[in-house]
């Protein structure tokens, strides 16, 4: 291809170079060179592979365990790669895919496929085919890069100079679903001996890779409060139990568990982000409910906001004559978007990718009804990821019908046994719902609380060598902690495990806020041969406060609450779409080309 996707190739390379630099694998190389490595990327299959199944996937995104046609495409590609898998992972639509022998090390790699339930509004050739569905928090990059290691590493492990083993994990959910966790108590982990993830980040410009070792996101999880008064007429107040004065303190009263009850070394957050009560002006409601979220940086600091939270709203209430009650975790709104989800799990196709080739994938259906999920919990959004009540049962690996393998079959080093042929054709997505063997609800009325995402101090240095190895010493920046969630942390709960964020941010802009960079930006370091690299500017209008993002999307009608942060989070991906420019920079900067 004539220019570098700077951002993709970026996020290939850790992927392979994050196993390829381990002592072993280094030792049984052959002498591979990070140079062989990069130019074998960057070549007209691996870029084209690249842009074609991001492209290809952002056309069909699909909101928590609703990947249905996500996932064909990953079973399509690695069936093409002649890479063995388990569709239907633990009975969702997650995949989990061997590269090697099956020997020791095994070396996890994940990526997440869920999208976003934002209506994308452009006329970009591979715009969301899905309304009220869109990749926003760039997953359909994610997965598409993981795919495209995947045939660099198959090729590696062909030719012999791939020791060890690598697990591929493309996981539903992790937009607040706890999708991670599913894919860990069905044995996604087992004999897996680390395990590593990549996020883009705007907050970091291109060309620099950030994290830090120890903790890195907050925990995080959500409640669904109710306040239970007495209604009546406005103009004689005395008969009632007004819950909205009730709920009105809880709100206040909540804020004191951080600043009256909390160490202000050890950082906690609650958030109440709904109120609703009432349908008339001179009407006193029945009830009122409250929804939020509440993070913390460690399990225990997690564990006591879920036991204040509960307490504040019980006594508030009933100081004004109401009661309340507070549950943790719920999905009902996913439950509610699963149920009028109808094009992602029936609707034929007459197109798709294969082995990464960009394709249109016309046949998508286009239902009028923009599905509502649950407050996204992730990394790119605000909301939590709910509450250690409501737990998932642990058990062996299953699957559905005979189209995936039990993991009886799996062998002691973490191997598992599946054939390509198994794949269903995109053309006939898989049924809906899935079987779930091992118990889980479907779609699930529950969520975990996401635990604090904590680095393991060797796994991060062995990351931190390769980005300073592959971009330079000053390539590497060690982020501050940031009280966002991400799932992973449950990878990290099972083996050692380590995050990075991936700079996406336009070059030479330094910025400021969450995930802050706690050493100055240094000049963008040079990746010779690769020149000229791609950057995207940002358009004037991502500068705009967060309160005019909130009124940007309810203009719109849109009823997912306080997604402008999250655009604020994840702005890269949301340029690309919603200005439909992809920037080339030759050499600093001069010229410009529009793909």
């Amino acid at each position: 291809m004539a220019f570098l996707y700077h951002r993709h190739l970026l996020l290939l390379l850790l992927h392979l170079l994050l196993l390829l630099l381990t002592p072993a694998h280094v030792a049984a190389s052959g002498g591979v060179t990070f140079q062989a490595i990069l130019e074998e990327a960057r070549g007209s299959n691996g870029l084209a592979m690249v842009l074609g199944l991001r492209r290809a996937l952002h056309e069909i995104p699909e909101l928590m365990f609703r990947e249905f046609r996500t996932s064909a495409m990953v079973q399509e590609t690695l069936a093409s790669l002649g890479i063995p898998f388990q569709p239907n992972f633990a009975g969702t639509t997650g995949v989990v895919a061997t590269i090697g022998t099956g020997a020791e090390p095994i070396v996890a790699l994940r990526a997440d496929m869920d999208a976003l339930p934002i209506m994308e509004e452009t006329d970009v050739p591979f715009k969301s085919r899905h309304p009220g569905k869109m990749h926003a928090c760039g997953h359909d990059a994610h997965t598409a890069m993981l795919l495209a290691a995947a045939r660099i590493l198959q090729e590696r492990a062909r030719a012999g100079t791939l020791a060890g083993t690598v697990r591929l994990i493309f996981q539903p959910a992790e937009e607040g679903g706890a999708g991670g966790k599913r894919m860990v108590d069905g044995g996604a982990l087992r004999g897996v001996s680390a395990a590593f993830a990549l996020h883009v980040s705007p907050k970091i410009p291109a060309g620099y890779v950030g994290s830090r070792p120890g903790m890195l996101l907050a925990g995080s999880g959500r409640f669904n409060a109710t306040v239970w008064g007495k209604g009546g007429h406005a103009a004689m107040p005395q008969f009632t139990a007004d819950p909205i004065l009730a709920a009105a303190h809880v709100v206040s009263s909540l804020q004191a568990i951080v600043s009256r009850e909390t160490d202000p070394f050890a950082s906690r957050v609650v958030s109440v982000t709904q109120f609703h009560g009432g349908s008339a002006d001179n009407v006193i409601p029945d009830t009122v409910t409250l929804r939020g979220t509440y993070r913390a940086t460690t399990k225990e600091g997690l564990a006591d906001l879920e036991r204040r939270i509960a307490d504040i709203i019980d006594a508030q209430a009933r100081v004004f004559g109401c009661r309340g009650s507070v549950d943790y975790g719920m999905m009902d709104t996913v439950q509610a978007a699963a149920a009028d989800d109808t094009d992602t799990g029936a609707a034929a196709s007459d197109g798709g990718a294969s082995g990464g080739a960009a394709s249109g994938d016309a046949g998508v259906s286009e239902s009028s009804a923009a599905a509502e999920a649950a407050e996204a919990g992730g990394f790119c959004s605000s909301a939590g990821g709910g509450t250690a009540e409501g737990t998932c049962s642990a058990s062996s690996t299953g699957s559905t019908g005979s189209s995936s393998s039990s993991s009886s079959s799996s062998s002691s080093s973490g191997h598992i046994e599946s054939s390509a042929a198994e794949v269903p054709p995109l053309s006939e997505p898989p049924a809906e719902p899935l079987a779930d063997p091992l118990g889980y609800d479907w779609p699930p009325t529950r969520i975990p609380a996401y635990p604090p995402t904590v680095n393991d101090v060797s796994m991060h240095a062995l990351g931190r060598a390769v980005v300073r190895k592959l971009l330079g010493s000053s390539a590497y920046l060690e982020v501050d902690p940031w009280m966002a969630g991400e799932d992973f942390s449950f990878y990290q709960e099972a083996v050692p495990g380590a995050m990075f964020f991936l700079g996406v941010g336009a070059s030479g802009e330094n910025k400021s806020g969450d995930n802050n960079t706690s050493q100055q930006q240094q000049p963008l370091p040079s990746i010779p041969p690769c020149s000229p690299s791609m950057r995207m500017p940002f358009p004037s209008v991502w500068r705009c406060t967060w309160g005019s993002w909130r009124a940007f999307f309810w203009r719109r009608g849109h009823r997912h609450r306080d997604m402008c942060w999250f655009l604020e989070v994840d702005q890269w991906m949301a340029g690309e779409v919603f200005s439909g420019l992809e920037m080339q920079a030759q050499g600093q900067g001069q010229g410009q080309a529009q793909t």
